[in-house]
């Protein structure tokens, strides 16, 4: 017995991959079937505050016009849209014969040094990714309007950080990680992420992002860092969006309107900040990357010793 459990442990090590389940929640095909979900759970909420004479949007004048009570359509909207959507992903879940963990929720992902860490990483990767979201035609492709007031702090900054990273990073990795391993359900789980952001912006900013959190997720056992920073990164965009920038050259223009290299002027000390936040992203990578090879030959092992009592107990 003791010479098979090192002969599993050996093949384990030569592929950290193997052995991993063969079937259930969550294959790549399953991804697919979650779009569909989410599709479906966006058309029933837009009928659904339709149906409820929610205040709509109207164009006047080729403008679109929002109205006042906005912030409570939009988070009506995502409260009908999210409830369903985890409703019938977990009753998919539930269909397709998985019996994992639905979230991790490790009280070391409340660890401040690693949140106040990942703020750093966050910001630094914002800076980084700048250019090429600038790339992106803001008038052709106007950002969608979430509203403002009360409602969309609610909606933005709390209910979309918790339910998503629920979705994303616990259902969907956890279901990715144990079938195909965690590379696999990293970048499954931040395919999807990005895929219901819709936004071209929205979606590439949510794909890395979602590949960090992920890796938070991962590396922590535990949904509190991701859902922490994902509020935290919501809040900063929100403010962004209503916070005009000081000085007569921006025209009143708000913030999230605005490049780093406008608001600093100096061409020197943009280039300063940019290779700084570089380097950040780059120790951040190698440190990722090296944290997960150790989780995923945990994971593998893991994985492995549950087939083996798996195949005992059958085998008795």
């Amino acid at each position: 017995m003791e010479q098979n459990d090192k002969k599993s442990n050996r093949v384990v090590r030569r592929n950290p991959f193997y052995p991993l389940e063969r079937r259930g929640f969550a294959s790549l095909g399953d991804i697919a079937a979650l779009m569909l979900i989410f599709l479906l759970s966006s058309l029933v909420s837009g009928f659904v505050v339709r149906l409820m004479g929610c205040a709509m949007p109207e164009v006047v004048d080729s403008q679109l016009l929002y109205p006042s009570d906005w912030d409570l359509t939009t988070c009506i909207t995502y409260v009908v849209q999210m409830a369903l959507m985890l409703s019938l992903t977990l009753l998919y879940r539930h269909l397709r014969g998985s019996h994992g963990p639905l979230a991790r929720l490790s009280l070391r992902g409340l660890n401040p040094l690693l949140i106040l860490g990942g703020i750093v990483v966050m910001l630094s990767m914002s800076v980084v990714m700048e250019p090429l979201l600038g790339l992106v035609d803001a008038e052709q492709l106007p950002m969608p309007d979430p509203g403002e007031g009360a409602w969309t702090i609610l909606s933005v900054v709390v209910l979309a950080p918790l339910c998503e990273e629920f979705l994303c990073r616990g259902i969907l990795l956890e279901g990715l990680r144990s079938r195909y391993g965690v590379t696999v359900a990293l970048l499954g789980s931040s395919f999807f992420f990005a895929v219901i952001h819709l936004h071209p912006v929205m979606a590439l900013n949510a794909f890395v992002l979602g590949l960090f959190f992920g890796i938070l997720a991962l590396r922590t056992d535990s949904l509190w860092p991701s859902i922490l920073l994902h509020s935290f990164n919501n809040a900063v965009a929100l403010l962004l969006m209503r916070t005009e920038f000081p000085g007569e050259r921006f025209d009143g223009r708000p913030m999230s309107e605005l490049g780093l290299s406008e608001m600093i002027s100096d061409p020197s000390t943009y280039w300063i900040v940019f290779g700084v936040a570089v380097l950040i992203c780059l120790r951040a990578a190698i440190v990722s990357i090296r944290r997960l090879n150790r989780v995923a030959l945990e994971n593998a092992l893991r994985v492995h010793a549950d087939h083996m009592a798996r195949a005992e107990g059958e085998a008795q």
